[in-house]
């Protein structure tokens, strides 16, 4: 355990003690905006994985006791849908929840459409890009409350129609790029998740990339539709430039990942279950689910 990081008890609630767990928590990243659209941001990531870090770069949150009997739900948050001509759609929450604990991660903001819309991005678990029809607007905020659950959306820029890139779990957003997402090792491998969605430009030939991690890339002409955001990882959707019958990209859906020391006893929504080299176990929820002990 890393120095300064607090265990919380099931004895603390009435239970006795049995085991401990692990979780990382993303909601659905927010697709793009469509018509001189912005990248949609990806989900809050939440985590208590010893040793690792939250999305917004604090430490690890309480890793939670589990007593006999205690059952945990998981939801795992959509991505925002693609849209046409119009700001994107917000991901949606993610989390885990049981009698004595509930652990929300808050959906990818939205991407913005500068042509019936301009402004700053849009807030969310991670910040939607900016879209200023050609001019320059600061890209949306992370949610901070209870913690920051991740970075900020790019701005935009003038003289080309440069739109911003969404937020990812590693790393802010910047002018028609995506932000990075975050490396976790929860599952006994180190995967990257969390890349913002790439913001839009009129120019086919400039970088419209989405984050690492699952981001979307944004469009650059008429004749390619943004791309989604990967799904399970909640990455934000690219925007998309023109008015045209091409949609902005998704969002990726989220994902619920719980590493424990001792076996459930029982599951629903059918998660994958693996084991690591040292003898935890790990299940993965890529949809709603619950998990007893």
């Amino acid at each position: 355990m890393v120095a300064g990081q607090q265990v919380l008890y099931a004895a603390d609630y009435g239970g006795a003690v049995e085991g401990q767990m692990e979780y990382l928590i993303i909601a659905g990243g927010g697709s793009g905006g469509a018509h001189g659209g912005s990248g949609g941001g990806a989900g809050g990531y939440r985590s208590s994985v010893i040793g690792e870090n939250m999305g917004g770069g604090a430490g690890a949150e309480n890793t939670l006791s589990i007593a006999a009997g205690m059952t945990f739900t998981i939801t795992v948050g959509g991505g925002g849908n693609a849209v046409i001509n119009a700001n994107g759609q917000s991901g949606f929450n993610s989390s885990l929840v049981s009698s004595d604990y509930n652990i929300v991660s808050i959906g990818g903001a939205k991407g913005r459409a500068s042509a019936t819309d301009a402004g700053v991005g849009f807030d969310g678990g991670c910040g939607g890009g900016a879209a200023g029809n050609n001019a320059v607007a600061a890209g949306g905020a992370a949610v901070t409350s209870p913690v920051l659950h991740g970075h900020d959306g790019g701005s935009s820029a003038g003289g080309g129609y440069y739109q911003g890139g969404g937020g990812g779990c590693g790393q802010d957003g910047s002018v028609r790029i995506g932000g990075n997402g975050r490396a976790s090792s929860i599952t006994g491998a180190s995967v990257t998740r969390g890349g913002g969605g790439g913001g839009s430009h009129q120019v086919k030939s400039q970088s419209l990339a989405g984050g690492l991690g699952g981001g979307g890339a944004g469009s650059g002409d008429s004749g390619s539709a943004a791309v989604a955001g990967t799904v399970n990882t909640g990455s934000g959707g690219g925007g998309h430039h023109h008015a045209h019958p091409l949609s902005s990209g998704a969002g990726g859906a989220g994902v619920v990942i719980l590493r424990t020391n001792i076996q459930a006893t029982g599951a629903t929504g059918a998660p994958s279950t693996s084991g690591t080299a040292d003898g935890s176990f790990v299940y993965f929820f890529s949809g709603n689910g619950t998990l007893s002990f």
